[in-house]
């Protein structure tokens, strides 16, 4: 098994107080299996490829939200065209946004349910 590049806050983060960071992809090209030190929520704008999370490659496409918690490692292959924009999120942030948008019918499917699922072992906790 490979070991997976850390994506580290301190590259990526152009204010070291900035609690986001917003990223586009024009296009995204394959990339290795990587995490990161925070939370990046990927919002797909155009194209196609396949998202790998562990031993898990599902399909992506225009219109589609991912969430990768920090430390979760991840790839993309496959793709075509694929556009997206990464907003890079401190942990301390999101954590502090749980507290205020807990209740909101939308928060717990994006940022706590799949979360959950990796946790309890659906997934494999690695890219290969």
């Amino acid at each position: 098994m490979s070991k997976t590049r850390l994506l580290r806050s301190g590259s990526h983060f152009p204010d070291p107080g900035a609690p986001a960071s917003i990223v586009r992809q024009r296009p995204q090209a394959p990339i290795r299996a990587h995490r990161h030190e925070f939370v990046e929520i990927v919002l797909i704008l155009s194209g196609s490829g396949k998202h790998k999370t562990g031993i898990i490659r599902h399909d992506i496409r225009a219109g589609d939200v991912l969430v990768i918690h920090g430390g979760r490692s991840h790839a993309y292959e496959d793709t075509k065209s694929l556009h997206l924009v990464n907003v890079l999120v401190r942990r301390p942030v999101l954590d502090d946004a749980a507290s205020r948008l807990g209740g909101l019918s939308g928060y717990h499917p994006l940022f706590t349910f799949e979360f959950a699922r990796w946790r309890l072992g659906d997934f494999a906790a690695t890219c290969g």
